[in-house]
């Protein structure tokens, strides 16, 4: 049985920046399709907070920034190794487990 798609979790660019290469070089290995997933890290929110919709706004501008580096680094790689290849972020800031395991 031949391998036809493989998929990398991407936590963060500094991740990114060598684990991309890596996953593509499997994939150039076995001619399959490159799908990178990058999941938000996890929030938890403690009662009393009192400033939750500023942290939450500020969180998720700082999530979508990484997840453009991260995107940025993917990109370059399958041009560069002529690889097909899809990326999935993550859209909203809550629930990085049902994306990764099975809400994509």
């Amino acid at each position: 049985m031949a391998v036809r798609t493989l998929a990398v979790v991407l936590f963060d660019a500094a991740e990114a920046a060598w684990l991309v290469d890596r996953a593509a070089e499997v994939a150039l290995a076995f001619d399959a399709h490159l799908i990178a997933l990058h999941p938000f890290s996890p929030v938890i929110w403690a009662d009393g907070m009192g400033g939750e919709m500023v942290y939450f706004a500020s969180m998720l501008e700082w999530e979508e920034k990484e997840s453009a580096r991260i995107r940025a680094r993917f990109d370059e790689v399958l041009r560069r190794d002529g690889l097909q290849g899809e990326y999935r972020a993550q859209g909203d800031l809550y629930g990085a487990e049902p994306f990764v395991f099975g809400g994509v």
